[in-house]
């Protein structure tokens, strides 16, 4: 979706959005539930161009965990040329499930699921 210059300054809202895709020439506040598309088990990406990627107070990704396999970079699930402000939180099947967001230079937000190795030595 190219939005050119066709809102001006004010960022497009996007309420209870499902998938990914790519928006170019402007910003983009996400607000409600944000439902992530699996292809093949990788969650489609929200890329902004143009502009930044805000998320509200509201917003919560949400996804079907059942097909979501931890990888240990995690998924990149949203970019923006611009910054990204706010973190959005996440759905109580994800969050259960050990899922967990994090900024990656203030310009990835990426979807992870801590791993990791526990030895005991008597």
């Amino acid at each position: 979706l190219d939005l050119g210059s066709e809102i001006g300054d004010a960022a497009m809202p996007l309420v209870d959005f499902t998938g990914g895709g790519a928006v170019a020439g402007g910003s983009v506040l996400l607000e409600g539930t944000w439902t992530l598309a699996l292809d093949n088990p990788i969650p489609a990406e929200l890329r902004v161009t143009g502009g930044d990627l805000t998320f509200a107070s509201t917003a919560v990704v949400d996804c079907d965990v059942t097909g979501l396999k931890p990888k240990s970079a995690g998924y990149v699930i949203a970019s923006a040329s611009g910054t990204m402000t706010e973190l959005p939180t996440l759905s109580s099947r994800l969050a259960e499930n050990g899922w967990q967001l994090a900024l990656k230079d203030a310009r990835q937000l990426v979807l992870y699921r801590p791993t990791g190795l526990m030895l005991i030595v008597r």
